[in-house]
Formats: C-alpha cells, sequence, structure tokens
C-alpha cells in the first residue's frame, strides 16, 4: 500500500510491503517482519520503536547465535556490520531509506 503525507502518531505501523513518502511517525511502533519490501522516501520519524518479528526477528536471533558461537563466527557477523556502517544502503529493489 502507498502513503503519501501522511501521520502516524501512537500506534502501531506495519512495514511490509508498503511505501511511506513524505510522512511522519511519531510515537509510533515499527513492525517489520521481513517477508517482503520497504521503501521509505523524506520521512520524519519523530519518537519510534521498531519491531522485528518474524523471519526478520530470526535472523537478529541467528547472527546473535553466530557472533557468539565462536571467534570466527564473530568476524562474519562484525564484518557484515562494518559494511553496513561504510558502505550505506544496499541497492535491493523496493528498499530505499532516505
Amino acid at each position: 500500500m502507498e502513503y503519501d503525507h501522511r501521520e502516524f502518531k501512537d500506534q502501531d505501523v506495519d512495514l511490509d510491503n508498503n511505501e511511506f513518502t513524505f510522512c511522519r511517525f511519531d510515537n509510533c511502533d515499527l513492525h517489520y517482519r521481513g517477508t517482503s519490501p520497504v521503501r521509505m522516501a523524506n520521512c520524519t520519524l519523530g519518537a519510534f520503536t521498531i519491531t522485528l518479528d518474524d523471519a526478520a526477528g530470526q535472523t537478529i536471533l541467528f547472527l546473535n547465535l553466530l557472533y557468539h558461537a565462536n571467534p570466527e563466527f564473530r568476524k562474519i557477523v562484525e564484518g557484515t556490520f562494518d559494511r553496513i556502517r561504510k558502505e550505506g544502503p544496499p541497492a535491493i529493489d523496493g528498499w530505499s531509506f532516505q
């Protein structure tokens, strides 16, 4: 679904398969499940939290497990976050955080 110039306040917002342009999020819990792309362009974020559910949450748990399992896995996880910090957003269709 596409949302344009909409204000979200004091609510839960599902991100999966949605496109947000010039929207404002204030005191919202943004839910991402990892099931489909999200596009957020020129949005304003006030107070918010992000909840990672389903596949997205399981991915975080898996990275946590790898990180603490042994030093070689820890290097892989650290390398992943280093690339995120240095390279910026990946070029994946449907993803845009501006």
